[in-house]
């Protein structure tokens, strides 16, 4: 019984930590694309879509989360905000650097399996079993 518990505990982190990944940087990156839209009155409308689709590959770590920000950023430069333009670039890559690490460390206080192990494990549970990998990878490693 103590196992099934062990288990479903480590279920529950693992996809409250992914819950955590994709919920932080969909709105970070749909924060930064509005108030650079806004307060310097880019060109640059479409905020939502890149927000989805870089929540999503930030859960997904197989391309990195900043790439759906690559439009806005050459709109930034085209139209004169290079300081701004790189400043975007900068931040989004920090972002896609940092948080899946800190998340994962959540997962580590049960368990004592490292954050990084965990990420990796995902890495290896999308090459693996595909997309279901996202969970089976640390369910694995951490079960095991």
């Amino acid at each position: 019984e103590n196992e099934w518990m062990l288990l479903r505990s480590v279920i529950s982190e693992v996809l409250e930590a992914s819950i955590k990944i994709f919920v932080f940087v969909a709105i970070f990156t749909w924060l930064t694309l509005d108030v650079t839209a806004q307060v310097f009155l880019t060109s640059y409308t479409l905020r939502h879509i890149p927000a989805l689709v870089s929540g999503l590959l930030a859960i997904v770590p197989i391309i990195p989360s900043w790439i759906p920000i690559i439009p806005a950023t050459l709109q930034l430069a085209y139209e004169g905000a290079y300081v701004l333009s790189l400043l975007h670039l900068f931040l989004h890559v920090y972002v896609w650097l940092t948080v899946p690490g800190t998340m994962y460390e959540t997962i580590q206080n049960h368990t004592g399996v490292p954050p990084f192990v965990t990420g990796l494990s995902v890495f290896a549970g999308i090459w693996v079993f595909g997309l279901q990998g996202t969970v089976y990878g640390p369910l694995f490693v951490n079960v095991l």
